[in-house]
């Protein structure tokens, strides 16, 4: 599903257009920190890699848009930490509290950049 399905799907059904919405974005999360800790993007092959791709683990997170699903990448040789979830928790305040920590840790690095 691309991104055009997901909006036009919220604009008509605000409530499951919100559980994709938030899903396809914690997904795309999940997949560029998995990138950064396996040290290259995924199929590409480099001296820089320090694990390989080992499939997903489904996990679910309990939101008022009902019980969202996602796909949490794992890997060979290292285990892989994400910022969307703290380790067992999986309640709509803790991806809030994540969110907002990683946007303004976003923030900061843009500050620094200037």
């Amino acid at each position: 599903m691309n991104l055009s399905d997901i909006v036009l799907n919220y604009l008509t059904d605000n409530e499951k257009g919100m559980q994709q919405i938030i899903t396809w974005f914690l997904n795309d999360v999940m997949k560029e920190e998995v990138a950064q800790q396996a040290g290259v993007p995924r199929y590409m092959r480099s001296s820089a890699r320090k694990a390989h791709r080992n499939g997903y683990r489904h996990l679910s997170l309990k939101t008022r848009f009902g019980e969202l699903e996602f796909l949490n990448p794992q890997l060979r040789g290292i285990p892989f930490k994400t910022n969307v979830f703290k380790r067992y928790s999986r309640t709509e305040k803790d991806l809030v509290d994540a969110n907002v920590e990683s946007y303004l840790q976003e923030c900061q690095r843009e500050k620094l950049k200037r």
